[in-house]
């Protein structure tokens, strides 16, 4: 089949476009196959095997094989597939993404059983997916790079996706782009009736190609439904823009400084991955049990104080809930996704309440209220913790962190420490941020630090430690007002270093 769709687009693209069959390889030897399989790690899909059988690839200056984008010979695609895999132990996780349709791709932004199928010239792919999530299939073609935080199944298999590319051929619904240069004709070829590029069609196509994934409700369900809600919310909706069906597959949803207390249409919202709900006059988080795929969620000054209708939502990752009422964050127990907390009003009751939550890696805390040594030192039973932000705060010392071994950033912003030194025995520590924190004493003793690889303060915080250390740490970031004097000194410092 992978043939019969090649020669298809060939064929019907001989005249408009007869670069793209000219720009093909000839066949991959078994051979090769195998060695590029090997270094991977992997077993190609019959359809990819059968795919390189018949070109490995296509010349760089080539219309690209799939609608303006170049395919990768199996040397091009391994080249790519190890830039990814290098990356992949420290950025895997790093950023937002999101899986469209969900459960179907892993939410992540490296996976190295994702073959980069072709690329873009800018760090962006199709590729096929051998390690898909519980509703994806093997061998199912994605989108995946790095600008490509929303990741689609735009093809349940490969041969769909070549089929998909014959038939809008046959239809006519391409353009084909060029433009003379000094060196020649530069030609380009796209999807629809305007040249853009394919990663970005793929929000208005309906997806998988072929066999695509409809809609539990209809528009003119959808628009019965909004006719339905109250006045306040039908305005909220049309002002956000798109239609009622839009907007219960949105992926983000921003209601911002306003009077929403009701959350009801909410829990139509089920793919919704993102919600910012900060400034309003919520108490009852409910409805929000229907959002099983929330992984964000801004509550910052909101009345509410119960958080146990969170305990069902299994991908949340990050809450901020900045002055609310919250005393109690048992509930979070519950919630094993949990990685990023921002709260305020800090106090003994909230302390304790947080040192259950042993999966956050993430803290941020402000607006202090008197704490005994005791009270900090349940911070130190957040075990898996990495990140830590203190705002506003006085401490005698650090040694409460000593717990939190895996702790790699710490940023303290308007502070007062007595004694700083204990932070020389985290081993992990690798940044340490004080914005605003001029009052740190014994800062000297930082040197004593194996770990420590990057420092940014004031001026007179850096001429302490800059030759204290007997290694190299990043001092490239200072913080607050420099003299004249100053900057040339930190500057000529940097340089020789």
């Amino acid at each position: 089949m992978i043939t019969r769709w090649i020669d298809e687009i060939t064929f019907s693209l001989r005249e408009s476009l007869p670069e793209l069959a000219a720009s093909l390889y000839p066949p991959a030897g078994e051979a090769e196959i195998a060695a590029t399989e090997q270094e991977m790690g992997v077993k190609f899909p019959d359809a990819l095997r059968e795919l390189y059988k018949l070109h490995n690839g296509q010349h760089d200056d080539g219309p690209g094989l799939f609608f303006g984008l170049q395919f990768l010979s199996l040397e091009g695609m391994l080249a790519q597939w190890k830039v990814w895999e290098e990356l992949a132990d420290d950025f895997a996780e790093e950023g937002d993404h999101y899986a469209v349709p969900a459960e179907a791709i892993k939410e992540a932004y490296i996976n190295v059983k994702w073959l980069p199928l072709s690329h873009d010239g800018g760090g962006n792919h199709l590729g096929m997916d051998l390690d898909p999530g519980t509703a994806g299939v093997a061998g199912q073609v994605i989108n995946f790079g790095r600008d490509e935080a929303t990741k689609y199944v735009i093809a349940i298999t490969l041969t769909d996706l070549l089929q998909f590319i014959a038939e809008t051929v046959k239809d006519g619904h391409y353009t084909v782009s060029r433009e003379t240069e000094e060196d020649g004709e530069d030609v380009f070829w796209s999807y629809g009736d305007k040249a853009v590029h394919f990663l970005d069609v793929l929000k208005r196509l309906a997806l998988p190609v072929i066999h695509p994934v409809q809609s539990a409700m209809s528009e003119v369900e959808a628009e019965e439904w909004l006719n339905s809600l109250d006045e306040a919310w039908q305005a909220r909706i049309r002002e956000s823009g798109g239609s009622a069906a839009d907007f219960m597959k949105r992926k983000t949803i921003l209601f911002t400084q306003g009077d929403l207390s009701d959350l009801r249409p909410l829990a139509r919202c089920t793919e919704v991955r993102e919600l910012i709900l900060s400034r309003n006059q919520i108490v009852d988080l409910e409805p929000l049990r229907h959002c099983v795929q929330l992984k964000k969620l801004y509550l910052a000054r909101n009345p509410v104080s119960d958080l146990s209708a969170l305990q069902q939502l299994p991908k949340l990752q990050e809450i901020n809930l900045v002055e609310t009422s919250v005393r109690n964050f048992t509930p979070l127990a519950a919630v094993k996704s949990l990685r990023s907390l921002t709260l305020s009003n800090i106090d003994a009751e909230v302390l304790r309440s947080l040192s259950n939550l042993t999966q956050v890696t993430e803290l941020e805390l402000s607006a202090f209220k008197p704490l005994s040594s005791d009270d900090w030192l349940l911070l130190g039973q957040l075990k898996n913790l990495k990140k830590l932000t203190l705002k506003g705060v006085q401490l005698e010392d650090m040694s409460f962190l000593l717990g939190c071994r895996k702790l790699k950033q710490l940023i303290l912003e308007d502070a007062e420490v007595g004694d700083i030194s204990a932070l020389a025995a985290l081993q992990s520590l690798k940044t340490l941020e004080l914005a605003s924190s001029d009052e740190i004493g014994r800062l000297e003793q930082l040197a004593k630090s194996e770990s420590l690889l990057e420092f940014s303060g004031s001026y007179r915080q850096f001429a302490t430690l800059n030759n204290l250390f007997n290694r190299k740490v990043d001092f490239s970031k200072i913080i607050g007002h420099m003299t004249d004097e100053e900057k040339t000194l930190w500057r000529n410092s940097l340089l020789g270093d």
